[in-house]
C-alpha cells in the first residue's frame, strides 16, 4: 500500500511537471527519458528494468527497450518474445535464436494451423503437426508422409523450366523433380542426369503411331509410321555423341556414334552410325532396348521379317539370305535422288519409311557408299554375327545376310 501511494504520487508529480505530457512510473524513483511520452520502469533484484516504452516521436512501442525501431520491439536477446497460453499448460509462441524466427509449441502432441476465419470459426488450410509433418488440405497426414496434399479440386504443380534451364540448375540433388515446358513431361534428375517420363501410361496413351516420337534423353524429335501391325521409326536413330571413324566405341556409360566423314551435319541428315556392341548396350538379347528410347526396341530379325511380309514378301522369301523379294525395298526408300544416286531404282516410299542412302563406317579409315547403300542393323545373331538389311541405289529389293559387328551401321527402331 505504501509503494502504491508512493508510486502514484511520483507520478502526479511526474505528470504536472512534465510540460511535455509525458506519463512515467518507475519503481528506481529516476526521471521520465525525455523521448518517452509513456514509460513504465520496474525493479529486478536492484536492477532497474526497462517494462514498456512510447517513443514520443514516433509512437513506437518498446519492451525491454527504450529505442523502438518499430511500431511494436522487443529486447534485443534471443528468447521468447510472445507466449500465448503459458506457462501452464501447453506453451505457444514466438521466439528469436540467432537468425531463425520461431514459432512454436512446447510438445509433439500439439500442432500449428495456418488457415482463415475466426477461432470460433476456422477453415484450416495447412498444418503442421507436432512430428514434423507438413499437411495441406487435411489435418491428418498419413504417418508414413512426411509431407501430405490432399484435394480434390487441385492438382501439385512443380516448378515449370524449359530444357536449357532445367540443364542449366546447378548441382541438383537426386530425387530433383521439374516440368519441362519443352518436352511437357515431367523430370526427375537421377543423381548423374535428367531422365524424363516417356513410358507412363498417360503418356503411352497419348501418343498414336504416327506422331512424332520424342527422346526425352536429348529432345529429339523422330517421325514414326506403322506398317502393318508394327510401329517404327521413320528415320535413322541420332543419339549419342560424335567420335572419329578412327576411334573404337566403347562400353563407357555414354552413347557413341560416328558421322559420315566425321561431319556432325551428316547425323543431322543420316544419323548417327553405330557399332553392334554399341547399338546393343552391350547385351546379346535379341529385341533389347539398346540405345533406343524408352519403350522402343532394336528390331529382330523377325520384325524385319514381318515388315517385309507386310509390304508382301513371302514367308519363304523371308526366310532366306541374300537380295530377296521384288518391290519391297523400293517402297521403303526415300523417292528422287538427293539423298540417292540415280537409277534409285523401284523407289515410291509407299510405305512412309524414308530410308536414305546413309552409307557406313567401313573400318577405323574409311566411310563408303553414301547415296549408294543404305545398311540397318537388326540385334538378331547367325552363327554368332548380327544379321543386317541393306537397300541399294541400283536394286528394288532387299538384302539380308551377317555382317561384322565393328562396322558403323544404321540404326532404326521399333515400338515395344
Amino acid at each position: 500500500m505504501k509503494y502504491l501511494k508512493t508510486a502514484l504520487l511520483y507520478f502526479i508529480i511526474s505528470s504536472f511537471l512534465n510540460a511535455t505530457s509525458q506519463v512515467t512510473v518507475n519503481k528506481d524513483g529516476s526521471a521520465s527519458d525525455t523521448s518517452a511520452v509513456f514509460q513504465v520502469k520496474g525493479d529486478n533484484a536492484g536492477n532497474p528494468v526497462e517494462a514498456l516504452f512510447i517513443e514520443s516521436a514516433t509512437g513506437n512501442v518498446g519492451i525491454g527497450t527504450t529505442t523502438p525501431g518499430f511500431p511494436l520491439t522487443f529486447k534485443d536477446i534471443f528468447r521468447d518474445k510472445i507466449s500465448l497460453y503459458g506457462p501452464s499448460g501447453n506453451h505457444f509462441g514466438f521466439a528469436i535464436q540467432y537468425q531463425l524466427f520461431e514459432i512454436f509449441t512446447n510438445s509433439t502432441a500439439s500442432d500449428i494451423a495456418f488457415g482463415y476465419g475466426s477461432s470460433s470459426n476456422f477453415t484450416e488450410v495447412m498444418r503442421i503437426k507436432g512430428s514434423g509433418q507438413l499437411a495441406i488440405g487435411t489435418s491428418a497426414p498419413d504417418t508414413s508422409a512426411i509431407m501430405e496434399l490432399s484435394s480434390t479440386t487441385r492438382g501439385w504443380l512443380p516448378p515449370r523450366l524449359s530444357q536449357s534451364q532445367m540443364e542449366a540448375v546447378s548441382n541438383p540433388a537426386a530425387g530433383t523433380y521439374v516440368y519441362n515446358t519443352d518436352l511437357k513431361t515431367l523430370c526427375i534428375y537421377n543423381g548423374s542426369e535428367w531422365s524424363c517420363m516417356d513410358k507412363q501410361p498417360v503418356f503411352d496413351v497419348q501418343f498414336v503411331c504416327g506422331d512424332q516420337l520424342i527422346d526425352y534423353r536429348d529432345s529429339a524429335l523422330y517421325n514414326t509410321v506403322k506398317i502393318g501391325t508394327q510401329c517404327w521409326m521413320a528415320e535413322n536413330l541420332n543419339a549419342g555423341n560424335r567420335i572419329n571413324v578412327s576411334q573404337g566405341q566403347t562400353d563407357n556409360g555414354t552413347i557413341e556414334k560416328y558421322c559420315y566423314n566425321d561431319i556432325e551435319d551428316s547425323c543431322n541428315v543420316y544419323g548417327g552410325l553405330y557399332q553392334w556392341n554399341e547399338m546393343m548396350s552391350y547385351k546379346t538379347t535379341a529385341g533389347a532396348q539398346g540405345i533406343c528410347p524408352e519403350g522402343w526396341h532394336i528390331p529382330t530379325d523377325n520384325d524385319w521379317k514381318i515388315l517385309e511380309m507386310a509390304l508382301g514378301m513371302s514367308q519363304a522369301s523371308a526366310d532366306s539370305l541374300g537380295w530377296r523379294g521384288t518391290t519391297e525395298g523400293g517402297r521403303l526408300k526415300e523417292t528422287g535422288n538427293r539423298y540417292w544416286d540415280p537409277p534409285n531404282t523401284g523407289a515410291t516410299d509407299s510405305a512412309g519409311f524414308a530410308v536414305l542412302g546413309a552409307g557406313f563406317r567401313v573400318d577405323a579409315s574409311t566411310y563408303s557408299y553414301l547415296h549408294r547403300r543404305a545398311t540397318i542393323w537388326s540385334s538378331s545373331l547367325l552363327s554368332g554375327s548380327p544379321l543386317i538389311r541393306r537397300l541399294d541405289y541400283n536394286q528394288s529389293n532387299i538384302y539380308r545376310n551377317t555382317s561384322y559387328k565393328i562396322r558403323g551401321r544404321s540404326v532404326r527402331c521399333v515400338r515395344d
